[in-house]
């Protein structure tokens, strides 16, 4: 877990190691859909859940604009699978979630982790500023309102891993 700057706030980047897939998914695959024995996937998110103690919601990842608000029940957060490249929370152990193969996921804190998001790049000729839109409108609606942020890109996995 990579010391990314944002007091109260964890971030990790996971690798293919560690899981139970087999090729040419092996062995931490995490991404459903592509293929993979559903089973083999699904054991995968828990053991990565089981790792980080918190609950990671998954999405249904679109190359779009639209931010998933993270809040209430998180088995039923973690089945829905949205389409959405973002997700911000304010709620502890609810971790925002996103899988790149080649690409580095935007970070988003608040300060002392009272809200906390991530999404994909924003690429293939998407605004540049919906991360920040976005961001700032999920911020503006908390209750302790949110001056100041920080923001960081995550750290590349290496090996052409796809998490």
């Amino acid at each position: 877990v990579p010391d990314w700057g944002a007091q109260g706030v964890a971030a990790l980047m996971t690798t293919r190691d560690g899981g139970v897939s087999t090729a040419p998914f092996d062995s931490l695959n995490l991404r459903d859909g592509l293929g993979d024995d559903p089973a083999a996937v699904l054991l995968n998110q828990d053991r990565f859940a089981a790792a980080t103690g918190g609950v990671p919601i998954y999405l249904n990842q679109v190359h779009g604009c639209k931010v998933l608000h993270l809040a209430g029940d998180s088995a039923a957060l973690r089945a829905a699978r949205v389409d959405a490249d973002a997700s911000v929370t304010s709620e502890v152990g609810l971790a925002c979630t996103v899988l790149v193969a080649d690409c580095l996921p935007v970070l988003f804190a608040a300060p002392a982790g009272r809200a906390v998001g991530v999404r994909t790049p924003v690429g293939g000729g998407l605004p540049q500023a919906c991360s920040k839109r976005r961001w700032s409108r999920f911020a503006r609606s908390q209750t302790a309102r949110v001056r100041r942020s920080f923001a960081g890109l995550a750290r590349a996995s290496g090996r052409g891993t796809s998490k």
